[in-house]
């Protein structure tokens, strides 16, 4: 790169590396350097300007920061690209009346360029806009825009956003062409369980409750559903109906006889008793915090799986193919359909079940051919169907037996001819890479055999924890084990302590370890870390990564990350007539600092080395990754395609990951000892 450049380049890195105010500090963080420290020093400690000095070396190091500067000119590129582009696309959608379209694509460029004038104006017109929709198309809207205004800092908006949001969905679900739906989603709905599970959240809240605010949220919901249209329609008496509110709750005994008194008077105007505990346990539980909620028995089961991360049925995926017809974009691997001679492409005909009953997608209307396809193929495991297909124009049937699924959590580089991931991408030197999308309780176990075959030639790791939300803290902490020796690898608080198994061998009576103390032996202790992080790397996933950065000396590189650091107990009602998940615990690091940003003293992951990417370059990353991670063969080896990740030609090609770059860099300097 010529010289001119570099003032240009040194201006990029700045402007793209600025960390969130609100952001924790990091336990490792940047280090004031003299400004005559060698370059490769200065970049470790946060200079990411030192990157311009240190690629006029002329070494495998300065090789790699040449390429992260050169890259500047396609980041530059997609950044002046894709703010035009959100903005068009955002108009474009609003001028068709598409609200909740026009709420995604303005999220993301507010996350991007949340300064910019005239998304700010766009914002307030997709507010007027969203104001005046029906209350379904308001709700998706309005809870969109609210959690891309807690992700930008302005939480007070957020939070009104959010409350508009809970009232227009309310609203929605009593719309009488809704309603027979939401009825049936209460099936099972009881008073007793619901005051059971009051009991038990008076007992592990994280916190002493203030019963009051609890149950003034439970009080909005009853107040929006007296409101709602939908409502009255259905139950007349509730337009007479006026609820007093703002009595003093100070404990949860009062708290059960209030709801025990809403479910008494409503029951005068009309109203279901399963209707009045249903919202008012909603709106209660809302008042907590946004991870709180209750679920009931006509869900329970999927909710269930989805924390799990395991589901019954066949493991093909869907898609909307040609006309409008219904296709299988792949069969998974972790499935049953994947031995039964399903293709990619083939077309569903019908889904036929042992009872003869059927569904034939081509027969609804076009909008809810999918939805209906991929409903019909969940079911009990060990349940019999049988699909009948078309390929190529040509009729064929499988019959299929549906059995659990465990959609994967992890990913390598790229996938071999064999369908099996490849960590290695930089087999000369060692060092591979992993990404975890989302941690379940087999996580860390499915972290081991992904590395196995490879584990022996793995000198350096780089781990891309960006846009994982979280999940079993567990499985994050176990796998924080594999690479850290001895020593404390995370904490947690609350007012009950967890279960933690026992302290003694149930059978020859030696000492277990803690769960949350490191054990010595596995095969990647010492070996250098690079984690990657960015706004969305939440809760478990910051548990994993402040863990590897204060205890195994990581480097941390990307964007300061959201700053959950709050866990959630899921409870079964001991009667089985309800489940909940409820804040029950505080997460912090190796040294004492919390992780979330709603306790004081707390705050999310500060990287190292701070580099923000936004929405066009995530897009161009995510779709590169796709493409190498696509399956290559079906199990009778015939070929399979990629799926499509979408492809806009208006936006810059990005040739590298400049975050992957950026980590090679760090490990190869270290490995080579500089």
């Amino acid at each position: 790169m010529s010289a001119p450049l570099l003032p240009l380049v040194l201006a990029l890195w700045a402007c793209t590396a600025a960390p969130d105010p609100e952001a924790g500090s990091s336990a490792a963080g940047a280090a004031a350097l003299p400004a005559d420290a060698p370059p490769l020093d200065r970049l470790r400690a946060g200079e990411l300007g030192a990157l311009a000095a240190l690629a006029q070396d002329d070494d495998p190091v300065g090789q790699l920061a040449a390429r992260l500067v050169a890259l500047e000119p396609e980041r530059a590129a997609v950044h002046a690209a894709e703010l035009p582009l959100m903005t068009a696309a955002t108009e474009e959608a609003l001028a068709k009346g598409a609200v909740e379209v026009a709420a995604n694509r303005l999220g993301l460029g507010l996350l991007a360029f949340p300064a910019d004038p005239r998304l700010q104006a766009l914002l307030d017109e997709l507010l007027a806009a969203a104001a005046q929709a029906p209350d379904p198309v308001r709700a998706g809207a309005t809870a969109t825009l609210a959690m891309v205004l807690d992700g930008i800092g302005q939480r007070g908006a957020a939070a009104r956003l959010r409350a508009e949001a809970d009232a227009a969905a309310l609203r929605a679900r009593y719309d009488p062409a809704r309603l027979a739906e939401t009825r049936a989603a209460q099936a099972g709905v009881g008073l007793p369980a619901a005051l059971r599970l009051f009991d038990e959240l008076d007992r592990s809240d994280v916190t002493a409750l203030d019963w009051g605010a609890v149950a003034a949220g439970g009080d909005r919901a009853l107040s929006a559903l007296v409101a709602a249209p939908g409502a009255r329609a259905a139950w007349p008496k509730l337009a007479d109906t006026v609820l007093a509110t703002g009595a003093a709750v100070p404990t949860v005994a009062e708290a059960k006889a209030l709801l025990d008194a809403r479910v008494g008077a409503l029951a005068r105007q009309g109203v279901p008793a399963e209707v009045v505990v249903a919202e008012w346990v909603q709106g209660a539980l809302g008042a907590l915090d946004p991870w709180s909620r209750v679920v009931w028995p006509a869900e329970i089961r999927r909710w269930q799986a989805g924390h799990a991360g395991v589901y019954q049925g066949l493991g093909l995926e869907l898609a909307r193919g040609p006309g409008g017809r219904v296709v299988v974009a792949r069969p998974l691997p972790t499935g049953p359909a994947w031995t039964s001679g399903v293709h990619q492409d083939d077309v569903i005909v019908a889904i036929v079940e042992e009872d003869g009953s059927r569904l034939e997608p081509d027969r609804l209307a076009p909008e809810a051919r999918l939805a209906a396809a991929r409903d019909a193929l969940v079911g009990a495991a060990g349940s019999p169907v049988r699909l009948v297909l078309e390929r190529d124009g040509a009729p064929l049937e499988r019959a299929l037996v549906r059995g659990d699924v465990r959609p994967e959590t992890l990913r390598g580089w790229a996938r071999g001819d064999d369908n099996a991931w490849q960590t290695l991408f930089d087999p000369a030197h060692g060092l591979a890479w992993v990404a975890i999308d989302r941690f379940k309780p087999a996580t860390h176990t499915d972290f081991d055999a992904l590395v196995a075959p490879e584990l022996d030639q793995i000198r350096g790791l780089v781990l891309d924890l960006r846009g994982n939300p979280g999940g079993d803290v567990n499985a994050a902490v176990q796998l924080a084990d594999r690479f850290i020796a001895d020593g404390l690898l995370a904490d947690v608080h609350g007012r009950v302590p967890p279960e933690t198994g026992p302290d003694t061998d149930p059978v020859t009576g030696a000492p277990l370890a803690e769960w949350n103390e490191a054990v010595p032996g596995h095969a990647l202790e010492g070996v250098p870390v690079v984690v990657l992080v960015d706004a969305e790397t939440a809760s478990a996933a910051e548990v994993l990564a402040g863990a590897l950065q204060e205890r195994a000396g990581a480097r941390v590189v990307g964007a300061p990350t959201w700053g959950k650091g709050l866990a959630q107990v899921i409870h079964t009602d001991p009667e089985g007539e309800a489940a909940a998940q409820f804040t029950n615990l505080v997460w912090t690091l190796p040294s004492g600092r919390r992780l979330s940003h709603q306790l004081a003293g707390g705050g999310g992951i500060q990287p190292d080395l701070p580099l923000v990417l936004t929405p066009g370059e995530d897009f161009q990353l995510d779709r590169a990754a796709t493409l190498r991670g696509a399956l290559r063969t079906h199990h009778d080896g015939s070929p399979m395609h990629p799926l499509d990740p979408g492809h806009n030609a208006e936006l810059p090609v990005l040739s590298e990951d400049p975050l992957q770059l950026l980590a090679q860099l760090l490990l190869r300097a270290e490995l080579a000892g500089r």
